[in-house]
């Protein structure tokens, strides 16, 4: 059996829309989910924005401070 460029051209056009029809009825079916996750997330920035009290003091580092670093220096053959 031997395939023509017009087979194999129409094959692809037929997977193209296969696989965008199919996303597009995924999206269509989930699309309520993806709403309420996206309202809720934005619910919650608000609320964590208005919420939280505001920190007076500055947060301040608790490491000890670099000493003299010495410099080693490596030579590769």
């Amino acid at each position: 059996m031997m395939i023509t460029g017009l087979d194999f051209g129409l094959i692809i056009a037929i997977s193209y829309l296969v696989g965008v029809g199919s996303g597009i009825s995924v999206v269509f079916k989930c699309k309520d989910n993806i709403i309420i996750r996206s309202r809720s997330r934005d619910n919650l920035s608000s609320m964590s924005h208005q919420g939280l009290p505001q920190i007076a003091t500055p947060v301040i580092p608790s490491a000890p401070p670099p000493h003299n670093p010495t410099v080693t220096k490596i030579t590769l053959e």
